[in-house]
């Protein structure tokens, strides 16, 4: 039976949105509490707490007054916890295992009543110009044929509030859609159809209900259905879908950028005269898209490049991510995993494997710390972090970080001059065997132990090993851990692990 529910039109409130605002499963909690803030604040304290529900792994569903379209609209833009934004459709809490019942239930979703809602709310976030790239100006959009290629001669005007209200008036205004499936299988059998097949039984159905254009590579309308086990919801893309052609520019930093500042910190370095010796920190590289290759990212279960504008939430606020590497997180994870470590203004905040610094960065960015150091083992990236920080004075009149190319396992760092570490360690295939990446932990643990404040320092590093428990045991007693939650990332099972340092511990100095 579908659980088809939206709060808004069973407890007689038919006037309202039904939104669905995605996360890093494990971080539910963080975007559960943006959420009941704005809430409070745009509709006030008539709404209840039971608006926000969390209905899928890194999903929450919420509702609110129509009326407060613009007022939520302002305060979704301004989410630090949320990677993407839609207009609730559909959920299903009973989806069959076998093709005929799966494709049944997915077909399923183009029947709700709630599409209409779903597209007016969609048009209302896209009416204007302000998340269509740059290159297509503000009152066109390219149009698109149902092969995937543009036509730049033709562009579609915009929505205005005078047009014709007639029910099918929001489906009126789309022409081309592509509908996207990601599905995962973790406590029941295998399905016995692919995304792909979901994908085209949903664009099917919506086919015969609206007189849209297929287009998987330029369109105005992505529908998402998320599968776990024999859970499904469907949802509508409020961000501007239409892709622009034209590739990402090398955003490197010049030699004469690289120099590096030690305003913050200048007296918690020591002198040392050893190179970095090698480590699977020297696994991040710079993302080929800066060398003006165009490559593909997964984002929210699919495919999307790298140089979409507006593609998700955070890349419309924060301006200073325009150097990536590899292996870069995302902001909205940073934020929450330095909410988690509670770093404050007037902490000194350190990433001993900072990649392109999202984590000083978002510091400084969302939390207002004014003392941060990064630094990594590649040179690469270390240009990288600089080069956004550069990006954070320029464009947000912050201060930037200090970044140093350093060693993690050596880090010219006095003991116990640090009131907080974040690090994101290097986890998955691309970081090298898990076997090499278990030295490389324990090393880095054991020298973040030394350089945090005794009594008041606290970690909290991300890293994936099936021996967690025992690497924590292993650095005692330099860190003892205070918790350890999960957290999935792309579909990697990571843990977060919050430790602190005990007060009046001396540790050996560095070898």
């Amino acid at each position: 039976m579908a659980a088809d529910a939206s709060s808004g039109d069973d407890d007689g409130r038919a006037h309202v949105d039904t939104y669905y605002v995605t996360c890093a499963p494990g971080l539910e909690a963080h975007l559960r509490r943006e959420w009941w803030d704005a809430l409070q604040h745009v509709v006030g304290a008539s709404w209840r707490e039971e608006d926000v529900t969390c209905v899928f792994p890194g999903g929450l569903r919420a509702t609110c007054p129509t009326v407060r379209r613009d007022a939520m609209k302002r305060a979704l833009l301004q989410f630090k916890s949320a990677d993407n934004a839609y207009a609730y459709v559909w959920e299903d809490a009973h989806v069959d295992a076998s093709q005929p019942g799966g494709m049944d239930a997915v077909a399923r979703v183009a029947r709700s009543d709630k599409w209409k809602r779903a597209l007016e709310l969609h048009r209302h976030w896209t009416r204007d110009a302000s998340h269509v790239s740059t290159a297509l100006g503000s009152d066109a959009e390219e149009k698109t044929d149902v092969d995937g290629r543009r036509n730049p001669t033709t562009c579609v005007k915009a929505w205005d509030g005078d047009q014709d209200e007639d029910e099918d008036a929001p489906a009126k205004q789309i022409r081309t859609f592509r509908v996207t499936c990601e599905r995962t299988n973790e406590t029941m059998e295998k399905h016995r159809w692919t995304s792909v097949q979901a994908a085209a039984k949903l664009g099917e159905a919506l086919l015969e209900r609206y007189p849209w254009k297929v287009s998987l590579e330029y369109y105005e309308l992505e529908v998402m259905v998320w599968v776990r086990d024999r859970h499904m919801v469907g949802a509508v893309g409020l961000l501007y879908a239409n892709r622009d052609s034209e590739r990402a520019r090398p955003c490197i930093p010049r030699e004469s950028e690289t120099t590096t500042q030690y305003a913050n910190a200048r007296d918690a370095f020591v002198a040392s005269d050893s190179t970095p010796s090698p480590s699977r920190e020297a696994s991040r590289r710079i993302d080929p898209v800066m060398k003006g290759k165009c490559k593909r990212q997964r984002v929210d279960g699919r495919k999307a490049r790298r140089n979409a504008c507006g593609r998700q939430l955070y890349t419309l606020v924060r301006r200073y991510r325009s150097a990536l590497v590899s292996t870069s997180l995302r902001p909205s994870v940073a934020y929450c995993l330095c909410q988690l470590a509670g770093v404050e203004r007037h902490h000194l905040l350190l990433d001993p494997m900072a990649g392109c610094g999202t984590i000083p960065l978002e510091g400084h960015f969302s939390l207002d710390n004014r003392g941060s150091m990064a630094g990594d083992l590649d040179a690469d990236a270390v240009q990288a972090a600089h080069h956004n920080g550069c990006c954070l004075a320029r464009h947000h009149g912050l201060s930037s970080p200090d970044v140093l190319r350093w060693d993690a396992r050596r880090l010219p760092l006095r003991g116990g001059c640090v009131d907080r570490v974040v690090c994101d360690m290097p986890f998955g295939n691309i970081c090298g065997r898990v076997k090499h990446r278990f030295p490389l932990y324990l090393s880095a643990l054991q020298e973040i132990g030394r350089v945090l404040c005794p009594g008041t320092g606290r970690a909290l590093v991300l890293l994936q090993s099936r021996k967690v428990h025992d690497l924590l045991d292993r650095v005692r007693p330099s860190l003892v851990p205070l918790d350890v939650l999960p957290l999935e990332m792309n579909g990697l099972k990571v843990s977060m692990c919050v430790l602190r340092r005990p007060p009046a511990l001396s540790c050996p100095p560095p070898t």
